[in-house]
Formats: C-alpha cells, sequence, structure tokens
C-alpha cells in the first residue's frame, strides 16, 4: 500500500465500520475486503450496492472517493423543525431548504450522469483486457459537466 491511506478505508474509519463488521455483513473472506480496503482490488458495482444498502453510503463516493460518503440533509430536517415549532413568517427558511434541495438534486443529477458514464466504460473496457487504471473517472467527471452545462 502506498503512503496514503486509501480513501476507502480512511473513509471506513472516519465511520466507524470496521473490516470485521464488513467481512462479516458482505459475507466475504478477510483478504477480500483488506484487497478492496487497501485499494489493491476494484470495489465493483454489486460490492458497492450491497455497501450502500448495508450503510447508507453513497455510490458515487463508494466507487471515485468524491463527493460526500454520506449525504447530510441535517439542515433541511433543522429548518423543518423551526418552520413547525414557530410562528410567524417562516417564508425565508422554507426558500433556503428549497434551494438547498435544489442544489443537492443538481450534485445528485451530476453524480448519476457521472456513474452511468463510467460504468459504460468500464463495460467498453472489459472487451480489452480491462484494468482499472485505464478507467480516467476524472475525465469522465469533466465531459459529464460541459455535458450539462452545455443544456442549460
Amino acid at each position: 500500500m502506498s503512503k496514503e491511506v486509501h480513501y476507502l478505508k480512511k473513509g471506513f474509519d472516519e465511520l466507524g465500520i470496521s473490516p470485521k463488521t464488513i467481512e462479516k455483513d458482505l459475507e466475504v473472506s478477510q483478504s477480500f475486503v483488506s484487497n478492496i480496503l487497501n485499494g489493491k482490488k476494484a470495489i465493483g458495482g454489486s460490492v458497492a450496492v450491497r455497501l450502500h444498502e448495508l450503510y447508507g453510503i453513497e455510490l458515487y463516493w463508494l466507487l471515485t472517493g468524491k463527493g460526500n460518503k454520506i449525504k447530510n440533509n441535517k439542515k433541511v430536517i433543522e429548518d423543518y423543525n423551526v418552520v413547525n415549532n414557530e410562528n410567524g413568517d417562516n417564508s425565508s427558511i422554507l426558500e433556503n431548504a428549497i434551494k438547498q434541495q435544489a442544489k443537492d438534486l443538481k450534485e445528485l443529477r451530476f453524480e448519476l450522469k457521472v456513474l452511468s458514464s463510467i460504468s459504460t466504460k468500464a463495460f467498453e473496457l472489459l472487451f480489452e483486457n480491462f484494468d482499472m487504471e485505464t478507467l480516467d473517472t476524472e475525465a469522465i467527471e469533466n465531459q459529464v459537466r460541459s455535458e450539462l452545462n452545455s443544456e442549460q
């Protein structure tokens, strides 16, 4: 493993999810989990989906190491509670909550398009001696960002 801790290992440590827990929950071997957490083995779509289902970790982060590990809607929930517990004009709070949700949806749309492009590219690479190093996720992100900007 390189000097830099792989994002998956660091991320799971930050979330308090141990390799033993992952092994047990996924019903896989210690070496399988170790190889994934240390970046020696690609996480793969089915494992990423299972980790998302088990722990609520975002697929985009699992596959790329970018974005939020877990979506944080705490601010929206706080605003909702304020609106329901106070009298008076709460329009600015609601407006901010709506703006945040719109921003989150825009980010989600971007992440979905990137994941779709990554899976398409990975599928194409399967027919060319698949090598994870060949999968340039940053180039895919830039292409999707460009496409989304041209749509607006």
